[in-house]
């Protein structure tokens, strides 16, 4: 694999609250036989949780990692590639300034939905995301998460995540959907 190039750069990035219909665009962006659509692929998590872990790393190494994370899961297998989007996971909207960083050109939406909608979802079945205890305690900075009734420390993550993507926004790039549009 060459080096990390604007020509590897995806031509867009998803990010996400959770349970708001971003996997049903990747599936959507998946049907285009021209494209190569890569969700939540564990190799970026990987790269975006060492990046977030060691924040005194040089910004040029951790844009570096993406970069090369990036290229190599869009890597044109077949020859006939026009698109490649990424979706990230829900959390990396915490990890924006990042991705703009290393995809300065490279346009992003933040899919949304009610939260309480979002709230009803991650009860009946969590996501990863929302279950303190794992390595992802240190990115949310959620004071005591094991204290926190489950219905709190959901909240609190879509919170962060989704005010993260706020926090963001003027980073430019980006288009904020909502889930009833």
């Amino acid at each position: 694999l060459g080096p990390a190039d604007t020509a590897m750069a995806p031509d867009g990035l998803i990010f996400h609250m959770s349970r708001c219909g971003s996997t049903l665009v990747s599936q959507m962006l998946a049907a285009m036989a021209d494209g190569i659509m890569v969700s939540e692929a564990p190799p970026l998590d990987a790269i975006v949780q060492m990046t977030h872990s060691h924040p005194e790393a040089p910004l040029e190494q951790r844009v570096a990692l993406l970069r090369g994370m990036a290229a190599a899961l869009g890597r044109d297998r077949f020859g006939n590639r026009r698109h490649y989007v990424i979706k990230t996971d829900s959390w990396h909207s915490l990890a924006l300034p990042l991705f703009r960083a290393a995809f300065p050109d490279t346009p992003w939406v933040f899919l949304f939905r009610d939260p309480t909608e979002v709230m009803v979802s991650q009860m009946r079945i969590r996501g990863s995301q929302t279950v303190p205890g794992t390595e992802l305690d240190p990115v949310f900075a959620i004071p005591d998460p094991l204290s926190l009734s489950r219905e709190d420390y959901i909240a609190r993550v879509l919170n962060r995540v989704t005010q993260a993507a706020v926090d963001h926004a003027e980073i430019g790039g980006g288009l904020f959907v909502d889930y009833a549009d």
